[in-house]
């Protein structure tokens, strides 16, 4: 979802678009949007690729979106993954950047989200969020308040039921908006 498949363009995908809200809200601030996502990989592969494609950056805020693919994954083995970006991130990285974790949506998570609860790999990463006091958005809601409304089919949001359409993208913005002036603290506590 961070790489933009699904969308037309890429300037539709969340993460253009959150770069270009950002702009708007805050024109006297430069922004520079980088994007070192690769689709269909998980946290592992995150964690390992962290500092050499995110931290060398010297980011100032880093968003981390793997919900979906970690999806499967053993619960110990997401949160060591999980927890190695953060710790990479606050503990190596010269710019000490905030963090926000997002979540997003597949078809199959619309049981759990009907039900009132967050699929499992969004329980995982609430866990490490929560013990390095990381705001998280699950965007998945948004979408999924929408289809589960009949305001929007599945198709709609993601023609494969997974990768959003510029509509679905379009929601994910929404989501996101609200918590675009929360940011985390800078020192980490000890491991999980």
């Amino acid at each position: 979802m961070t790489a933009g498949a699904g969308s037309s363009k890429s300037e539709y995908c969340y993460r253009e678009l959150l770069h270009s809200w950002l702009k708007k809200q805050h024109p006297d601030t430069r922004f520079t949007a980088y994007n070192a996502a690769i689709g269909g990989t998980g946290s592992w592969l995150g964690a390992f690729r962290c500092w050499n494609d995110v931290g060398y950056q010297r980011p100032h805020l880093v968003i981390v979106e793997f919900a979906v693919n970690d999806g499967g994954t053993p619960e110990d083995q997401v949160i060591a993954s999980m927890e190695g970006i953060v710790r990479q991130l606050r503990l190596n990285t010269p710019s000490k950047p905030d963090i926000l974790f997002v979540y997003t949506l597949v078809k199959g998570h619309l049981d759990d989200l009907k039900a009132g609860k967050l699929p499992p790999t969004m329980q995982y990463h609430e866990k490490v969020a929560a013990h390095y006091g990381i705001p998280s958005v699950v965007m998945a809601k948004r979408g999924a308040e929408e289809i589960l409304s009949g305001r929007m089919s599945m198709e709609a949001f993601a023609k494969d039921n997974v990768h959003p359409t510029d509509a679905g993208y379009a929601l994910y913005l929404e989501a996101l908006k609200p918590s675009s002036a929360r940011s985390s603290p800078r020192r980490p506590p000890p491991p999980l």
